[in-house]
């Protein structure tokens, strides 16, 4: 699970539900990828939003598991989840918590050779939407860019956000995901005093773009929220 590349433009998710209330719409979401999900989240994320997804799961007539995972990312987790689907014919893989779930749930649904749903239950990261997960140690040590971070082959399925949850996050993970997301911005144009179009191949040009767009919109209104 080394750096790898592609050639195909990857945008992030198949599918995108922001409103209040989403958990609602989970289980049919859910169950247009399949009907027999793995659900992995950390505690607290499991125990705020673990419910009501119980709930919309059983509407939609979709079977389920619930693991509680409180650990790291890492390549010994993600291929012991992915072995426990294949043995038990899970057909999807739901990620719920912050980013280190978001990035195991893509781990394993890619070893698995599944679709994955993310549920965010904070801003922090864009771990939710993103086609890569961070890879981790078993002590919690960060592999890096160049050590063996996970570039998947397939966009995210779907993201579900749930505005009622995202709204009692702690305030600084809200701050976290608003520099996030300015961050990416500045990461792009690094090294560059100007972006122009004909100078650049259009991938890098159109992650530009959307990442000044984004930056523009978050310098105005950052401070208000």
């Amino acid at each position: 699970m080394g750096t790898k590349l592609d050639v195909a433009f990857k945008f992030g998710a198949g599918r995108y539900i922001q409103e209040p209330d989403a958990l609602k719409l989970a289980g049919g979401e859910i169950g247009r990828f399949g009907h027999h999900a793995l659900v992995i989240g950390g505690p607290t994320a499991l125990d705020i939003a673990g419910e009501p997804l119980r709930r919309s799961l059983c509407d939609a007539c979709v079977t389920h598991e619930f693991v509680v995972y409180p650990g790291y990312n890492t390549r010994e987790a993600a291929n012991h989840y992915a072995a426990y689907c294949k043995k038990n014919s899970f057909d999807v893989v739901v990620g719920v918590g912050g980013g280190k779930i978001m990035d195991l749930a893509k781990s394993i649904a890619h070893m698995a050779e599944l679709p994955v749903v993310n549920i965010p239950t904070q801003a922090a990261t864009c771990a939710a939407y993103t086609p890569m997960s961070v890879m981790y140690t078993e002590e919690g040590a960060a592999y890096g860019t160049m050590g063996g971070n996970f570039y998947h082959d397939y966009e995210v399925s779907a993201v579900i956000i749930d505005e009622t949850v995202m709204i009692h996050q702690p305030p600084r993970y809200a701050a976290s995901g608003i520099l996030d997301a300015m961050a990416k911005f500045i990461e792009v144009q690094h090294g560059h005093a100007s972006m122009p179009f004909n100078d650049f191949n259009i991938e890098l040009y159109t992650a530009y773009y959307l990442s000044k767009y984004t930056y523009d919109i978050l310098k105005e209104t950052c401070l208000k929220v």
